[in-house]
């Protein structure tokens, strides 16, 4: 038994996998994880992506260079709205039972958000959008291909099993 061309492994006999590049990523779970352009900031050993005029933390990675243009991709539940992050005007409100979904415009980009909590939201209004570092995917802008395999777990769906 072998993984699917274009999924990597995390750790031998994970069951937790994740994309190997933006291609696959951009099709494994629904919805779709965001898929968000922006450069390295890195000063006093913090690492951040800007995108436009804001900034949000990223994980350190030693591979990362300082004004280098990257892509990072964040789960649809673990994109938030919060105080400060990515300003993103919601151009949809979804609900869909126990989750709601919100269709966002940011950056010149199209971005999906899936809420668990109640919380009231309306098209047109105005959020700021941001996650935790630990969920960030990381892939090279110029390759597509996925950051640091070997030391970083991430959150994602089941898509394969050994065994």
């Amino acid at each position: 038994t072998g993984t699917p061309e274009g999924v990597s492994q995390v750790k031998p006999g994970d069951e937790i996998i994740t994309a190997a590049n933006t291609f696959v990523a951009s099709f494994i779970g629904s919805p779709a994880m965001n898929m968000i352009e922006g450069i390295v900031e890195i000063k006093n050993n913090s690492f951040k992506l800007q995108v436009a005029e804001t900034k949000i933390d990223l994980p350190n990675i030693k591979e990362l260079d300082n004004g280098q243009k990257i892509i990072v991709g964040i789960r649809p539940e673990y994109l938030i709205p919060s105080k400060n992050g990515i300003p993103a005007k919601i151009a949809v409100v979804e609900p869909t039972g126990s989750e709601t979904h919100l269709l966002l415009r940011a950056n010149d980009q199209d971005l999906t958000c899936v809420i668990r909590e109640r919380q009231d939201f309306s098209p047109g209004q105005d959020v700021k959008l941001t996650a935790e570092k630990k969920s960030i995917h990381i892939f090279n802008y110029d390759s597509r291909e996925f950051y640091n395999l070997e030391d970083i777990y991430f959150d994602c769906e089941i898509i394969y099993q050994y065994g």
